[in-house]
């Protein structure tokens, strides 16, 4: 059973504890934050990427295969139990509706569909040609980005069911080791870095930034990836 939250959550993953729902209130000084590492079910401390299936479900890429977070518990995928699987070394992640695509250390992709995993890639394993993105673009094919050998599209008819990425602000340009970025249902920015964690500016209007890894609660200063829960709502 999926269990949703009643507010706005932005979910970071940060080095090496795992994940933490920074819930949005109303001012920026005023955060909920709680953090998931592997004493509550994480399958490994490195989380590289996290997605979201249309279902609700979280999804999150560890260096011990992936796994899906309902709210309350995390259920675990690895080669040991699922040897389709590409690999456990998962470093990125993306969905379309309810279909899960997961890059690896080595350069492959695959997807998990309807319970079955598979392999899309078709080009021998290049060690250490690190997927470190993955992207449905607007006409339904698979953005594939590797460390080494750049860009690859894998034709296919899946529909983009996440929003799209936002164009980078000049202010973004500056920051160090820049690992995500989004904006909210209230127009904020927030940017993720893994050399200085968690960024958080007002909105177009007001495009200051904030340093918030110091913030009280979170466990590190460096960030991997931010997702923003759609599952969730603003309570009435």
């Amino acid at each position: 059973m999926l269990h949703k939250a009643s507010i706005l959550i932005v979910v970071i993953t940060i080095y090496v504890s795992a994940i933490t729902p920074v819930a949005i209130a109303s001012t920026t000084d005023d955060f909920s934050i709680t953090t998931w590492s592997t004493d509550d079910g994480l399958p490994q401390s490195t989380v590289n990427a996290i997605t979201q299936t249309t279902d609700g479900y979280i999804w999150v890429a560890t260096l011990a295969g992936i796994a899906r977070f309902d709210g309350v518990r995390f259920q675990h995928f690895n080669k040991l139990f699922y040897p389709d699987l590409i690999s456990n070394r998962a470093t990125a992640l993306t969905a379309s509706g309810d279909i899960v695509f997961i890059g690896d250390f080595n350069g492959m992709v695959g997807k998990l569909e309807d319970g079955e995993f598979a392999t899309l890639s078709d080009r021998p394993i290049d060690y250490g040609d690190i997927v470190i993105s993955l992207r449905i673009t607007a006409d339904g094919n698979l953005a594939v980005r590797r460390i080494r050998s750049g860009v690859e599209i894998i034709e296919g008819f899946w529909p983009q069911t996440l929003p799209d990425r936002p164009p980078p602000t000049p202010a973004m340009l500056d920051i160090p080791a820049l690992s995500g970025y989004l904006i909210d249902g209230e127009g904020r920015h927030w940017i993720s870095s893994m050399a200085q964690g968690l960024y958080l500016a007002g909105s177009d209007d007001q495009p200051d930034l904030d340093n918030l890894a110091r913030l009280s609660g979170l466990p590190s200063t460096g960030a991997f990836a931010m997702h923003l829960d759609h599952a969730v709502t603003d309570p009435a």
